[in-house]
């Protein structure tokens, strides 16, 4: 959601975004979450990736939980060519 609403360009977009996010389910930031962004990005950079934090923060998320994850970033398709995250574009 930070991210999306972050992007948003007026007021309106983003309280209207915000609403229609708001049915979503929400994943917990749990502390093995942060281990699991923490080796991530770790071994990303050791492959030559060096991606945005809250990349590398929403992979860890997607992969602890096993989701797939709806994008519109290439970043994700990155991730996956390392780690068995399940990436899924929009575009």
């Amino acid at each position: 959601m930070l991210e999306l609403l972050s992007g948003t360009r007026s007021t309106q977009e983003f309280r209207e975004l915000k609403e229609e996010l708001s049915s979503l389910q929400q994943l917990d930031l749990t502390p093995h979450v942060w281990e699991k962004a923490f080796d991530l990005g770790y071994q990303l950079r050791r492959a030559g990736l060096t991606l945005p934090t809250v990349d590398i923060l929403i992979s860890a998320l997607a992969l602890e939980n096993d989701c797939t994850l709806l994008h519109a970033d290439r970043h994700f398709e990155q991730v996956a060519k390392h780690h068995p995250l399940k990436p899924q574009s929009l575009l």
